[in-house]
């Protein structure tokens, strides 16, 4: 609680990114089970806003994009092993529900396009979002990245199903695919 404390007081020499990382894995142990009931609760609160409002819109916005991708920075951002997030969305781009379908290791998850085109018809999803962490915190995207890409992306497209993006997350960065012109 106190190194909380300090945190947050000198946050002009901790880069905002880095926050998130330097609470999880120095400050998480510190705190009492309020504090991390709270932290759980405001998680809560951004999927709820999530839910409630539009996620790139008509074409990506840059605003649009940090959202998500500080979102999935802390979810799966400081987990050790590789996680694969699917942000399930409506006709109006707003979270349906978003759920991790995929862990693996420390370096590699298996993903399976299936999976991910089948539980999004059961959500009645239009639109999906994906995302994975890599734990060793490099953010550039691996041939298998986009090549799991292509399938989702070309299977969903098989289904009506539109893949706006794809966010390779660290603890304190993240980065898109739709940024970087691959999708």
């Amino acid at each position: 609680s106190e190194y909380c404390g300090f945190l947050l007081s000198h946050r002009e020499y901790f880069p905002m990114g880095d926050i998130p990382f330097l609470v999880r894995n120095i400050v998480m142990y510190q705190l009492t089970s309020d504090e991390k009931q709270i932290l759980s609760q405001a998680e809560e609160i951004l999927t709820k806003v999530m839910e409630r409002n539009s996620l790139y819109k008509t074409e990506l916005q840059a605003s649009e994009s940090d959202i998500v991708g500080r979102y999935l920075q802390n979810k799966i951002g400081c987990e050790e092993r590789e996680h694969f997030v699917v942000l399930f969305l409506d006709n109006q781009n707003c979270l349906i529900k978003a759920e991790t379908l995929f862990s693996g290791s420390i370096s590699s998850t298996s993903v399976y396009p299936r999976e991910i085109i089948k539980r999004a018809l059961e959500l009645n999803a239009a639109a999906m979002i994906v995302g994975h962490n890599h734990p060793s915190g490099c953010l550039e995207p691996s041939f298998a990245d986009r090549n799991i890409t292509l399938q989702i992306k070309e299977a969903a497209k098989l289904m009506g199903i539109q893949l706006l993006d794809h966010f390779i997350v660290s603890p304190n960065k993240h980065l898109s695919f739709s940024s970087l012109g691959i999708i």
